[in-house]
This record gives structure tokens, sequence and C-alpha cells, in this order.
């Protein structure tokens, strides 16, 4: 009698453990498809804009912003990634930038990777400065004038690397690389976007459309991003033309207020620049609570396979004192603090999420592809910096 007992009962726990181990197999998760390979934090100074990769190689440039001897210095560092490793000494910008703020101070590579634009501020004057990347020389200093919006001047180089497209005080300019000679727009965009062959032109405008120009500055289609009537467009954080220019891919933030509370969402367009007609609009995120007034950095791989995004993670530590904090600014009536931010990455294709990256910070400042997608470096609280390797196939 007790044999059979003693059978039913392990009977019992090996029929457990297989539906265990089945329930493992059908539910297990699957392997991230990132692998960590660096991280170092800037020792002096803080990452004060976008990384930018070399078009042809994995080299890294950042600017940094020190205050030194009472003094403030803008430069730009140099790192091998995936190593981390500094890749050269760095160049010095300015002496005397004060950006309002603490604004990004952009920076681009031109095609070929010989020459780095920097824009900055400088004692209210907005400048431009292009050096070579290979010695560090300043090749040619631009000034843009006055800036009445004390804001940075922005840089992108055209695909054939003569000129520059500018954007001082909202207002859209070109400038040749030859001379300096500058060329004013009536466009007033927040952001600009060259295809790849350099024949279009993206701008996109606060008042959620997206004009498309050809070379020679003609509107040739208008894009609408569609939006209900109850949310407003909050930011355009990244746009890209697909690699033939047939296709136009935008990450777009959208937002409302709900019983009082700010609250945000992502989603990403897909337009088809023929006819301007949307063809895909892939929801990225539900609706979350966060200040209007917060950036959300977002990136897409260059073959439009992958986007990047930051989105809140109240896991953790810090996720349990960012709630105790907001429980206490929702007593007080005050603002309520800005939760802990994690990068976010998902297929293009379907808007699956392909990994959610561990955090090294509580805010995630920019992030950026490499140009062969291989690679994607998140910036945390403006000084440490995380290299990922993307080792799946590509989608």
């Amino acid at each position: 009698m007790k044999r059979e007992v003693w059978l039913n009962y392990i009977a019992v726990i090996v029929a457990v453990v297989v539906i265990a181990l089945w329930a493992w197999w059908l539910f297990r998760p699957e392997p991230m498809p990132f692998v960590l390979r660096v991280k170092w934090a800037v020792r002096q100074g803080i990452v004060l804009g976008k990384p930018a990769f070399l078009p042809k190689g994995n080299l890294l440039a950042i600017p940094v912003f020190s205050f030194a001897s009472g003094g403030t210095t803008l430069s730009v560092n140099f790192w091998h990634v995936p190593s981390g490793s500094q890749a050269k000494p760095s160049i010095l910008i300015s002496k005397r930038s004060h950006p309002l703020g603490l604004t990004p101070q952009p920076i681009a590579f031109s095609p070929d990777g010989h020459l780095l634009a920097v824009g900055y501020l400088e004692q209210g004057v907005g400048k431009i400065g292009v050096f070579r990347v290979a010695d560090g020389r300043l090749v040619r200093a631009i000034s843009m004038g006055k800036s009445k919006a004390f804001l940075t001047p922005s840089v992108l180089f055209s695909p054939d690397g003569k000129k520059l497209a500018v954007m001082h005080d909202v207002r859209l300019r070109f400038v040749q690389i030859a001379d300096g000679k500058q060329v004013e727009t009536n466009i007033v965009p927040n952001m600009v976007v060259f295809s790849s062959d350099g024949q279009l032109i993206a701008a996109l405008y606060a008042s959620d459309a997206v004009n498309i120009y050809n070379a020679s500055g003609r509107i040739i289609r208008q894009l609408r991003t569609a939006l209900t009537s109850s949310v407003n467009l909050l930011e355009f954080t990244t746009a890209t033309f697909s690699r033939d220019s047939q296709k136009f891919l935008c990450v777009l933030t959208e937002g409302q207020s709900q019983a009082g509370r700010d609250r945000r969402r992502e989603w990403l367009g897909i337009w088809r620049v023929s006819d301007g007609k949307l063809e895909r609009a892939i929801s990225l995120t539900s609706f979350y609570d966060l200040s209007p007034n917060f950036h959300t950095p977002s990136a897409l791989s260059l073959n439009a396979s992958l986007v990047a995004l930051t989105e809140p993670d109240p896991s953790g530590w810090d996720g349990l004192v960012w709630r105790v904090e907001r429980f206490i600014c929702r007593l007080l009536k005050r603002s309520e603090p800005i939760p802990p931010m994690q990068v976010v990455v998902r297929r293009i294709a379907d808007g699956q999420v392909v990994a959610k990256l561990p955090r090294f910070g509580r805010v995630v400042s920019d992030c950026v592809f490499s140009p062969d997608g291989r690679f994607l470096v998140a910036v945390h609280d403006r000084r440490t910096i995380a290299v990922w390797e993307y080792t799946a196939k590509a989608q």
C-alpha cells in the first residue's frame, strides 16, 4: 500500500515537473540580441550633444562641455568602437561657449569622413566650425550672426559634402563649405533631412506637417501626420529617407492632457514620397505620464530595420525612489519628477520589442546607431557611454 502511495506521489511530481518544463519552453524569454561591449564615463565635463559616427569606420565623436578655472570649454572627443579607447586628441571648439540651458551642441561628419562640422553659441553669436578630422585643423569658421532666440545652430552635411544645411534662429540656411557663403531660405522647420542622393530635402514642422523639397527648393510633396483632435504634436525625434528615397520614416511624440496630467506616446510613420500617402503608422508606446517639455531621444538604423526609443522604466531602487517622489509631488500639487528612462529597441517591420537595454543612469541623454547598424550607443545622465552590439541576423 505504501509503495503505491509513493509511486502516486512520484508520478504527480514527475507530471508537475514535465508540465513546468513544457510551460517554460513555450514561454521562455528570447535571448537579447544586444551585447554590452564597453561602458565608460566622461571624466571631465558632460556630454552635450548627439554622438556622431564616422560614415566609414567605427570612430565615434562626442561633444563635451567642461568647466575649468572659472571658464567653459567646448571640445569634441573621439573614441574607437567597440573598444572604447580614446582614438585621437580632442578638438578644441571654443573656450567661450555658453549654451543656453546646456542645449545640445550639434556635430556632423561629411559623407567622406574628412570633415567635422560643429555648431555652437559663443557670446550670443551662432557659429559653425568646420575641422579636418585627420589633424583637427580648423578649415572654415562661419559666423551665423547674433542669435535672437539664443539657440545653437544645427548642422547637417549635404550628401555631396559641398554645403551645410544650417538651422539658425529656426530658419534654414545653406552654407557653402568652400567660401562660407550663406543662402537664406524662407523655410522655418524644426528639423531637416536629406535623401541619400541629395535630390530631396524633408522639412519637419511643429504644425505636424512634413514638406518635401527638391534640390532647387521647390515644394513637391506635403506629408500629413493625421493626428486626432484629442492629441497634439510635441516633437519629431528622428527622421530619415529610405536608401532608395522612395519612403520617408519619422518618429513622432504626441501628447494630451487627461485629468490635469500630461501624457504622451510615440509612434512611427512611414510615408510614400511619390504621392505623400501615409503607408503605415506603427504604435511604439501606449500613453504614459511625462512632462511635455522633456525630450525623449530616439534613433533609426540606416537600413530602416530597427528603431531605438527611450521609455520610462520604474523598476529597481531608483524606480521606487521615483514613485515616492511622484507621490509627494502629487500631494503638494507640484510638477512631477522625471521617471527613470531606458532604451527599448523595436523591429520596424512589426513593431515588436527586440531588447530592453539595462540602464546606467536615471536619464538617457541620447542614442545613435552606427552606419552599418552593428552598434548602438546610448548616453546616460550626460556622462556614461554604453556601446551595445547587435548580434542577431539582419531583419
